[in-house]
């Protein structure tokens, strides 16, 4: 049974809908909780990941206009019952059902808007690391590949964040506000699916996620493969870095990530994707 009943926050916590005022509050939350891969991903785009979280999080709220993109935030609150600061937040997505032909246009608009967009998007790459990031992609493919099929086509919630503040992370903030999104999914019999840190797991097991597959990405030799790039260049350019740092920093570190599903749960009882 994956019981959602017991939604409740921890004492001192509220949760309540994300608006776009919440957006630097949640940005920090988001940074500060991928503290651990900035400076790897850092090395990759333009913007540094403390510029690029914010302006996907306005952008994310933008979208808004459409009803399908949910924030839930949980802040603190004081003994007078005044709001403190925010502390952590849930962002999910209602993705309608699609047939094979909408699957067909919406891969063909993705891949114009791709080629369109790719110099102005926020991530835009780094261009003397584009082949080593679009190898790096190659290796997310599998992953983004079962997360499109998890819930079979079926109309579905599709949870993109879960983050909370590490200061106030296993005090049951999250597990809070991700029961309070999978009511929303339980109330319209909708199944979810996210992609889970390894840390996570467990999390998501107890309300009734089950793992499709497991993604290992070697942070370190995509950090060595950047290097060696970054470097041969600035020999060309007569230029001199020091690179080895990042290296150092993520050798042996791999980001480990399930595609994870939870079918429709209706009166405590599960009914199958």
């Amino acid at each position: 049974m994956a019981d959602t009943s017991d939604a409740k926050p921890p004492a001192g916590i509220i949760i309540r809908p994300g608006t776009a005022a919440d957006a630097d509050a949640i940005s920090q939350v988001h940074y500060e909780a991928l503290d651990r891969f900035h400076a790897f991903y850092g090395t990759f785009f333009k913007k540094h990941p403390r510029e690029l979280i914010p302006i996907m999080t306005r952008r994310a709220f933008a979208e808004m206009r459409r009803p399908v993109q949910v924030f839930y935030v949980a802040a603190e609150k004081g003994e007078d019952g005044e709001e403190g600061d925010v502390v952590g937040f849930v962002r999910f997505s209602i993705e309608e059902a699609k047939t094979e032909e909408k699957k067909e246009k919406e891969e063909v608009k993705e891949k114009e808007e791709e080629e369109e967009e790719e110099e102005e998007s926020p991530l835009a790459c780094k261009e003397a690391l584009k082949e080593v990031w679009k190898a790096f992609g190659e290796e997310q493919a599998k992953r983004d590949a079962m997360l499109k099929d998890a819930a079979k086509g079926q109309r579905h919630m599709w949870i993109q964040h879960l983050m909370i503040r590490p200061s106030h992370q296993r005090r049951g903030i999250g597990h809070a506000l991700l029961a309070r999104a999978l009511l929303r999914a339980d109330a319209a019999r909708l199944p979810a699916v996210i992609v889970s840190s390894a840390e996570s797991v467990g999390l998501y097991g107890k309300v009734g996620f089950v793992s499709l597959g497991s993604f290992r990405l070697d942070n370190g030799r995509w950090a060595r493969e950047a290097v060696r790039v970054l470097t041969e260049e600035e020999e060309e350019e007569e230029e001199e870095g020091d690179h080895n740092m990042l290296v150092e920093r993520y050798d042996g570190v791999f980001e480990v990530e399930d595609v994870m599903v939870r079918a429709v749960v209706v009166g405590g009882e599960v009914e199958q994707v």
